[in-house]
């Protein structure tokens, strides 16, 4: 069976909840958007029955996000990884929301930057 573990549901989570947001926002601000925008999909690969049988499949996962806001004249996103996919969408979403990423010097690493909200 397969299970994601705990990491790969936040990262799941965190992907919905950034690219809703990024939807919203062009709904808010009167941008025409597809009625599939925002959809994820997960597509398993399971192998072939050959590479079953002979117990040499591996599970691979695809993702593809529908978002026709992102780049003209296409709809569909895919990805290796629900990893590969959220990098793209922080991206998208740090566009949307700069306030959100505010870059300081931490006290407890002095000279290290790092990303909080």
């Amino acid at each position: 069976m397969l299970r994601p573990n705990p990491q790969e549901v936040a990262e799941i989570e965190s992907l919905a909840q950034m690219l809703d947001e990024c939807v919203f926002h062009n709904i808010k601000n009167g941008n025409v958007i597809s009625p599939t925008d925002g959809n994820i999909e997960f597509v398993f690969s399971l192998g072939n029955a050959m590479q079953r049988d002979k117990k040499t499949s591996q599970v691979e996962l695809s993702v593809i996000l529908n978002a026709s806001m992102i780049e003209a004249d296409k709809t569909r996103f895919f990805y290796a990884s629900v990893g590969e996919a959220l990098v793209m969408v922080q991206e998208w979403h740090r566009s949307f929301f700069p306030e959100q990423y505010v870059v300081t010097v931490t006290d407890e690493k002095p000279i290290q930057l790092r990303i909080v909200k």
